[in-house]
Formats: C-alpha cells, sequence, structure tokens
C-alpha cells in the first residue's frame, strides 16, 4: 500500500479499476454475441451468454464487497416507529407481489441511528426471498425497549435454518442454499452486522414459533 492510502481509499480504487475491466470484459462478450449470432453453433453462444453472466455476478459480488468493507458510521437519527413504517413502504411492491401480510408492533418513538435503515431494507428484503412456498408469508417487525437499550425483531415465517447456523448467518460468504438457489452472495447480513456494530449494536438469529426466523437488533438507547 503506498504512503497515503488509507484501506477505504485502496478499496475504491481497486474496485474502480476492476469495474473497467469486467466492463471491457462484458462489452466484449456481447458484441461478440450480437455479430455471432447468426452462424455460431449453439454450444459456443452458450458459453458466450455464460461468460456475460459471470461478468455480471463479479461485477454484483464486488458492489457487495464494497459495502461490506466501507461500513462506517452514519450521522443522523429519526424515530423507530418511522422508519419502520418507511420500510416496510419501500417494501410494499415486493411483499404485495407475494400475497405477505406485514405489521408493525409496538413501533416506539425513540430516535435511533438512519444507518439502521439499510438493515432493515436487507432484513426484508431476505424475509421475502426465503419465503416458504407452502404458506402465505407473514412478517412483524416489533420493538422493545430495557436496561438502557433498544430491541428491534423482525420475524418471518420463512423456510427458516437449522439452529447450528444461526451464528453463521453472520459470516461473510456463508450460504445455506446451492448457489442457483436464491440470488445473492452471502454478505447482506455480514455487512449489517458491521453497521450495527459502529453504533454500539448487536445482530443475533433465532428460530420463530412457525418454523421462520427471527432477526434481532439490539442497541444503546442513545447511539448518537
Amino acid at each position: 500500500m503506498g504512503p497515503g492510502l488509507d484501506d477505504g481509499r485502496l478499496v475504491f480504487s481497486f474496485a474502480h479499476d476492476l469495474r473497467t475491466y469486467l466492463r471491457t470484459i462484458l462489452t466484449r462478450v456481447q458484441l461478440v454475441q450480437k455479430d455471432g449470432e447468426s452462424y455460431l453453433p449453439e454450444e459456443a453462444r452458450q458459453f458466450l451468454q455464460e461468460a456475460a453472466t459471470a461478468a455480471v455476478d463479479m461485477g454484483a459480488l464486488l458492489n457487495s464487497m464494497v459495502d461490506y468493507c466501507s461500513v462506517e458510521p452514519r450521522p443522523g437519527e429519526m424515530p423507530l416507529g418511522l422508519l419502520l413504517q418507511g420500510a416496510l413502504m419501500e417494501r410494499k411492491a415486493a411483499f404485495a407481489a407475494v400475497g405477505a401480510e406485514t405489521r408493525i408492533e409496538n413501533p416506539l418513538d425513540h430516535p435511533v441511528p438512519v444507518a439502521l435503515q439499510g438493515v432493515l431494507k436487507e432484513l426484508l428484503t431476505n424475509a421475502c426471498k426465503f419465503r416458504d412456498a407452502s404458506r402465505p408469508l407473514r412478517v412483524v417487525l416489533s420493538a422493545s425497549m430495557s436496561d438502557g437499550h433498544i430491541e428491534l425483531a423482525v420475524t418471518d415465517n420463512g423456510t427458516g435454518i437449522p439452529g447450528s447456523y444461526f451464528e453463521k448467518l453472520f459470516t461473510p460468504f456463508q450460504r445455506f442454499h446451492a448457489k442457483g438457489e436464491y440470488p445473492g452472495h452471502g454478505l447482506g447480513l455480514a455487512t449489517c452486522r458491521r453497521t450495527v456494530a459502529t453504533f454500539g449494536g448487536a445482530m443475533s438469529a433465532a428460530p420463530a414459533a412457525d418454523n421462520g426466523l427471527v432477526v434481532r437488533v439490539t442497541i444503546p438507547s442513545t447511539t448518537v
């Protein structure tokens, strides 16, 4: 690492250069796909499509890795109840598409860091992604306060995970399904935990009563 180049700048510099290479690879592959559509054999066209898909996936992985490495404290607060309502509104279309039932219990008006917006977005996205297709999705957001801490819980009735994997859930690149079964790179919850840690909080997971999953975020009631 050169003089004066901190870790954050190094990550962004690396990501910028790698994105440039990926764009070049993808553009060249797509040009060959377009020009060779009429004469390339089916197998060759399939290989090109796999290369294009891999380049797109690598770009998405790079973006996730940058998000994970660049987590830092964000200033600002907003009432927890407003934050919960906003998170559900942002995911309203996705939940409506799968016929999900959502509700907020005991929202509280206590101020919390605005950085929780990104954490909630990831938790709600996961609840929708890992739903149990055999029953309607149900998602409950609840909050409580005790001993100087606020606990926010996101509970679903989705597919859940084996009990031995609850701590591994927050490990970078940890996956519990086949790679092609669900989209993602296994960095979302790891990034959430790093974000929550920036204001002295913690995250944990446990089984829900109906075989789903409950993810809890615990933060000091005074965080900013």
